[in-house]
Parts: C-alpha cells; structure tokens; sequence
C-alpha cells in the first residue's frame, strides 16, 4: 500500500530519512516534497504533482513537509485522497497545550462540510508519544481513514533539537539516538505498516 507522511517541517524530514535509513528502505522506495525548497508561486503546482505522481511511480511513500505549517488546514483537502490504496499518515508535534481530544476539535471545525464525520480508534498512548485512527465518514458511509502520530510535546523537545540554529548533522545524530528508544522506534515503524 503506498503511504503519503505529512509532517510540520525540516527536523521532522531529517527525522523521517533517519528512520528509514534503520528500516533500510532505499531512497528509491520513497520521495521527498519539502514545501520548504519551493517558490511560493509553484508550490501548488508541485505539491498536485508529488502527490499524483505517487500513483504513477514505483515509489511507495510520499514525505511532504508543511514548512512547519498547521497540517489541519491541509487535512480537509487530503479526504479526495483517501482510497483502498493510499494510506494518509499526519505526523505532529502536541506541543504540550494541546492534547489528542483538543487537536479532534479543531480538526473537526476545519471542514465545510456538515456532513463529515471524524471518530478516534486503535489509541495507542507512549510515554513521548500518541498514536490514532481517525475513521472518516460522509452521510454516515465509510470513507476510509487516517492514521496520526503526534509527539506529546515536540520532536525537537523530545529529541533535545535547539529550535534554530542547530546544524544538519546534529539534526541527523539526534534524530538517529532518538530512534534508538525501542518506543519510538517501534511506534514509528508499526504505523507505516
């Protein structure tokens, strides 16, 4: 099943290649969209063709960076996704004001239409992390899912990452000793599953 990863931004790309280098996925398996690198006048442009082209290509997993934006007012939009095929992983940071319930709330309050309905399932609570479901329906239909794994306070907090300036390779080196946490490690692995 091919899987589109949406996260907030450049730590959380760092922290995804690091995690796939100790899965051993090669880089051809996976593709990179960091809004981060592109011109504000193309990024639409090319953000609809990282993500068709995931359909298209030998590739299993689309990474796309929000430039460490809000991913709940991306999230309507991804419903059009949403099929037997692809599987929508939102990749998040809490960052301790929040909690699962209050980020349901505002997700809810993003869509326009009345006739979308978001539940929670399969709660999985870790000492750093939480992990759920978020079951989609329309007029009470199934539509489908998404899976979401959120940091309870940050990456960066958890990870001990300066927000700026911290160099690339200390990025790297945080990341990999994060991901050598059997938690983290095994919570990140068993949702690309």
């Amino acid at each position: 099943m091919k899987k589109i990863i949406l996260c907030e931004g450049k730590q959380d790309m760092t922290f995804y290649k690091e995690l796939f280098s100790k899965l051993k996925l090669k880089t051809k398996t996976y593709t990179i969209f960091d809004a981060n690198n592109c011109k504000s006048n193309k990024y639409k442009a090319e953000e609809t063709k990282a993500i068709r082209n995931l359909g298209h290509t030998s590739k299993n997993i689309l990474i796309k960076a929000e430039k460490g934006g809000n991913l709940v007012k991306v999230y309507p939009y991804l419903i059009s996704l949403i099929d037997d095929d692809i599987k929508t992983i939102l990749s998040i940071d809490l960052d301790i004001k929040n909690t699962r319930e209050k980020f349901m709330v505002y997700l809810r309050k993003n869509f326009t239409s009345k006739n979308i309905t978001l539940t929670c399932s399969n709660i999985k609570e870790k000492t750093n992390l939480i992990s759920w479901d978020i079951l989609i329906k329309h007029n009470k239909t199934y539509l489908g899912n998404t899976s979401v794994i959120a940091f309870n306070s940050s990456l960066e907090k958890v990870a001990g990452i300066k927000r700026y300036p911290e160099g690339a390779v200390k990025i790297r080196n945080k990341s990999a000793k994060l991901l050598k946490e059997k938690e983290i490690f095994e919570s990140f692995k068993n949702i690309l599953n």
